[in-house]
């Protein structure tokens, strides 16, 4: 038996919230994320998976802070 997720509300907050994000690395524009859109309510845990070169060591150091996205925007607790 599965347990569906509470809905959010308006006074839930999202503890890391992730809007279009993009990547591309020089030389030659190696598109690294692509539009990646992403919301982990307070309290959640997630988990990335994806093959070798999918781009999930550079969606964490964008989260991070370790690079910044060339597009897109990155909020955890609400701040940029």
């Amino acid at each position: 038996m599965s347990v569906a997720p509470p809905c959010k509300t308006k006074t839930q907050e999202y503890a890391i919230e992730v809007a279009d994000v993009c990547k591309i690395f020089p030389p030659g524009g190696v598109v690294a994320n692509d539009n990646i859109s992403l919301r982990v309510a307070k309290g959640h845990v997630h988990a990335v998976l994806g093959e070798n070169g999918a781009g999930k060591t550079t969606l964490m150091n964008m989260l991070y802070g370790m690079i910044k996205p060339d597009k897109g925007e990155i909020r955890v607790f609400g701040e940029k």
